[in-house]
């Protein structure tokens, strides 16, 4: 599938260019979206001419917004602390510029999850985007998924957008769209037939994956009318007032052994653990309102930095970006902050030990050293990318360029840093919304043809080789796995399923491991070649036997 459209930007605007300038939307359909005025829609702006005097493009107010597919992610939402209380309020926040759309004579029409932002300071805010492809008074619609599409309407209208909404919302609220999961009457691909026979995932004999949400994260209000219009087949505006909200905390404990795992409980918090790291053989675990470093508890009320050690006396060193000016901020448990400060537009990156910061094009490697007892921070390396077509993921940049896919990959050996800037052809087809990488594997949630799909990668000692490993149809977009470092890697699907495969690229030996001891709700992660992992309030370790 070959990119339609290549997208650049400078300072406060972006620029969507062509690639056939035959796909330019009429120039009058620019001038009736003017009328959404609002600042979360970002539409059309300026025409863009080529030297021919040929419409190319156009312009429009640049957003530094998170995909909305990301919050879908229950390992997201408790690694960013976004309650549902939170959700609910971007949910409404949704509604109401919904609503502002269709007041001023509009339709969304295509309205699935991909056309939508969230601002990062709170996730509450949506901006709206693929504006071009709406239904003015004078242009129809140029755009629909049908994973999004109302099977009873004859044409579009305001009901039809509210349909698509209900599913965007459901899975905001739970995580999977109403119509996945299975159901013994239908095959998992049976996902239309099922939205026009009104069978989801409130359906008594649906069952949904093991990481998807509980109903009661759906508000009481909201409940009725999508159970009313994905069971029952009504069609009626959302309420105006969500209802009761009350979130039913599973408390289930995790067997300790079973006849193919075995877990032991390392250590129980007074907080649910919102991030556990292990670094030169130090626990660091974050919840709410403390930051736990092995058995010392610091009081640190919604610190969301990370955390990296001097090399002697592995003092622990808080790392910040500040809000009020951007500067990356490296200080100890004191509060005493080191001399070197550089400007960052991300949170700051911690991997093996090592500070990558991100600002204009520049991707920064910084070491600490000590001196006299006391940390220094220092500059290793600088790498230049490219500042407005790049994404930062967990330990990972994905770049696209007119539509070719780079991977950009921060690593060391012998002490030293690198970093590896990798061509992958194979993922210009996908738009890719998530990542991880650790210890030479990748993993990417791409979205092609409306469907989520899990994408592997694995490379070789100086990342120049590799090889890519595709889960089609996944029905929940989620990346949950550690790659130890004695070159065994450990995933956990959606279907509370474990995998356990090699991290070097050329070997196929891939072994499932389906158990009831294993739940969907648990976090992997690592210490050196030890499989740990922690859900609600207790860290285990996990082990194959």
């Amino acid at each position: 599938m070959a990119a339609r459209a290549g997208f650049t930007s400078q300072g406060n605007l972006a620029y969507k260019i062509y690639l056939d300038p035959a796909r330019m939307i009429p120039e009058a359909k620019i001038a009736e979206l003017a009328r959404l005025d609002r600042p979360n829609i970002i539409c059309p702006r300026d025409v863009l001419l080529d030297k021919q005097n040929t419409a190319i493009g156009f312009s429009m107010n640049r957003v530094d917004g998170l995909e909305l597919c990301r919050l879908f992610n229950t390992v997201f939402l408790r690694s960013n602390n976004i309650t549902p209380e939170l959700l609910l309020k971007l949910v409404e926040n949704m509604q109401e510029t919904t609503q502002f759309i269709h007041d001023r004579g509009f339709l969304v029409v295509d309205g699935n999850e991909l056309n939508y932002l969230v601002d990062q300071q709170d996730y509450s805010l949506p901006y709206f985007i693929d504006v071009n492809s709406y239904q003015t008074p004078a242009f129809p619609a140029s755009a629909i998924n049908v994973l999004f599409q109302d099977p009873q309407a004859k044409h579009f209208s305001r009901l039809s957008d509210w349909y698509s909404f209900g599913i965007v919302i459901c899975k905001l609220f739970v995580g999977i769209h109403p119509f996945r999961g299975s159901h013994p009457n239908y095959k998992k691909r049976d996902v239309l037939q099922r939205m026009k026979d009104h069978v989801s995932i409130f359906n008594a004999e649906s069952s949904v994956p093991a990481a998807a949400r509980d109903f009661s994260y759906i508000p009481s209000a909201y409940y009725d009318w999508l159970v009313n219009m994905f069971e029952k087949g009504e069609r009626v505006p959302p309420p105006h007032v969500a209802g009761l909200l009350k979130v039913v905390q599973v408390t289930a404990e995790f067997v300790q052994s079973s006849g193919n795992v075995a877990f032991k409980l390392l250590r129980k918090y007074d907080q649910d653990i919102l991030r556990h790291k292990a670094v030169h053989g130090k626990h660091i675990v974050l919840t709410k309102e403390a930051l736990h470093i092995d058995h010392d508890c610091h009081r640190l009320r919604q610190f969301s930095g990370e955390v990296v050690f001097s090399p002697k006396s592995a003092m622990p060193l808080l790392l910040n970006r500040r809000e009020k000016d951007g500067i990356l901020e490296i200080s100890e448990m004191g509060g005493t902050v080191l001399d070197l400060q550089l400007k960052t537009e991300r949170p700051p990156m911690a991997l093996n030990n090592r500070i990558y910061s991100f600002y204009q094009g520049d991707l920064t490697e910084i070491v600490i050293h000590e001196m006299n007892g006391r940390p220094i921070a220092s500059v290793a390396n600088v790498w230049k990318i490219m500042p407005k077509s790049s994404m930062l993921f967990d330990g990972l940049i994905y770049q696209t360029v007119l539509g070719k896919s780079y991977l950009v990959i921060p690593y060391q050996e012998a002490n030293k840093g690198y970093c590896a800037m990798q061509r992958i052809p194979e993922l210009d087809d996908y738009k890719i919304v998530d990542g991880k990488h650790e210890n030479h594997v990748c993993m990417l949630i791409g979205v092609k043809d409306g469907l989520y799909h899990r994408l592997i990668l694995r490379f070789d000692a100086r990342y120049q080789q590799y090889d890519l490993r595709v889960v089609e149809d996944i029905e929940y977009p989620q990346i949950n796995f550690v790659s130890l470092e004695n070159g065994i890697a450990v995933s956990l699907d959606e279907h509370a399923t474990i995998e356990v495969f090699s991290n070097a690229p050329g070997t196929s030996k891939v072994k499932q491991i389906d158990d009831p001891a294993v739940r969907g709700d648990m976090l992997l992660s690592k210490d050196g070649a030890n499989v740990l992992c922690y859900s609600g309030k207790k860290l285990y370790s996990l082990k194959m036997v």
